[in-house]
């Protein structure tokens, strides 16, 4: 009997400890939690505040954040949402890519949702193939809540053929009419870059790449931010963004001027 109580209290030790490793599981971006598409409700008791500084409402009096890591399969706009429909808690979210360590911020939210309008949603653009760390913490006092992702404002979608070239685009901002912007970068390219925005899809053939759209608007470099305007008239408007590597002027080789994948982008 005495070696059975021995037993049974080293088998209740070890369950502690066990419970306890469990429950620390993304609580530093080091350990975060692969998460996808989804709602659940989630809590961070226990969990505790990392010592990155907070971007956006007040960071200094939030306790007990929980990590999470997603990659999406697409680009598009995604809402991520802590809200607390039900349940008064007062959440914050904060959006990372890079790696832990070299984080680097996209996006925060404080109060834009739930009960009470105390929930935190954030809606951006995130690039396909990406890691994103997702941060969520509450003021005051830990509790429960619902967190999700699913998609969010407006929309981006590939149309017509694939680029020709090594350029691709990479996109960031938000897709609202709430007087937002969109962040069109071009990566991998080699020369002369030029991005290019119209308002009607051709799919011209073009150096072994094809024009999707008649350039309206152009400008020079690897990155152009395009202002959108605060107007709730514009919701459903549509325009096309294109990106172009020259290597080579006088000629037009396939490999002297290429063309990236053209998306067609959706205001929300």
């Amino acid at each position: 009997m005495r070696d059975l109580l021995k037993w049974t209290k080293a088998f209740v030790a070890v369950l502690a400890t066990a419970t306890l490793a469990y429950g620390q599981v993304g609580d530093e971006c080091s350990n975060a939690v692969p998460t996808g598409l989804g709602n659940s409700w989630i809590s961070n008791v226990g969990y505790t505040n990392s010592p990155e500084p907070w971007a956006c409402g007040g960071g200094g009096l939030s306790v007990a954040d929980r990590w999470f890591v997603f990659t999406p399969s697409l680009t598009q706009p995604y809402a991520i949402t802590a809200c607390n429909l039900g349940q008064i808690v007062d959440t914050i979210l904060e959006v990372y890519e890079g790696s832990c360590g070299q984080l680097n911020f996209v996006a925060c939210d404080d109060d834009s949702c739930g009960h009470f309008g105390l929930g935190a949603v954030v809606d951006t653009i995130l690039n396909a193939g990406r890691t994103y760390y997702i941060r969520v913490a509450t003021f005051a006092s830990p509790g429960s809540f619902n967190f999700g992702i699913g998609a969010g404002s407006g929309g981006i979608a590939q149309v017509g053929p694939a680029g020709c070239g090594t350029a691709t685009l990479e996109f960031s901002g938000t897709l609202t009419t709430a007087g937002n912007w969109l962040d069109v970068n071009v990566e991998n390219a080699s020369g002369t870059v030029l991005i290019g925005a119209g308002l009607t899809q051709l799919n011209v053939p073009f150096c072994g790449c094809t024009i999707a759209h008649e350039w309206l608007a152009w400008t020079n470099g690897s990155s152009w931010v395009i202002p959108i305007p605060p107007d709730p008239a514009l919701s459903g408007f549509q325009f096309f963004v294109q990106g172009a590597d020259i290597t080579a002027l006088g000629s037009c080789p396939a490999n002297g001027v290429t063309l990236t994948s053209t998306y067609r982008i959706t205001i929300g």
